[in-house]
C-alpha cells in the first residue's frame, strides 16, 4: 500500500490547477434579488426531494421555479421598506423553505 509521503517523494502528488476564486467570480456579479431567487429555488427543490412526497421531476422543477419567482418579487419589493440588500437572500431562503410545504 502506498501512502501520501511515498507519492509526494515520487512527485506524483501535485496541486490541481484550479482557481479557488471561481465561485466568487460567478456569484459576485449577481444582484441580491438573483441570489435570493437561486437560494429559494435550491432550498425548495431540496425540501421537496427530502420529503419524498412528490415523485414527478416536472412538478418538483415547477414548484422550485415558482418559489424562486415569488422570492424575486418579494426581494425586489424590499427597497420600499428601506431594508439593506442582504435581507433579500434571507427572504429568499425563507420563501424556499416555506414553499416546499404542501
Amino acid at each position: 500500500m502506498v501512502n501520501y509521503r511515498q507519492l509526494k517523494r515520487l512527485g506524483k502528488m501535485k496541486m490541481p490547477d484550479k482557481d479557488p476564486n471561481l465561485w466568487t467570480l460567478i456569484f459576485g456579479g449577481l444582484s441580491p434579488e438573483t441570489k435570493a431567487m437561486i437560494m429559494a429555488s435550491a432550498i425548495a427543490c431540496l425540501r421537496i426531494v427530502y420529503d419524498r412526497k412528490e415523485s414527478k421531476w416536472q412538478r418538483i422543477g415547477l414548484e422550485s421555479l415558482l418559489c424562486g419567482a415569488l422570492s424575486y418579487g418579494i426581494s425586489s419589493g424590499l427597497a420600499w421598506f428601506d431594508l439593506p440588500p442582504g435581507v433579500s437572500v434571507f427572504c429568499g431562503a425563507a420563501v424556499g423553505f416555506l414553499g416546499g410545504f404542501p
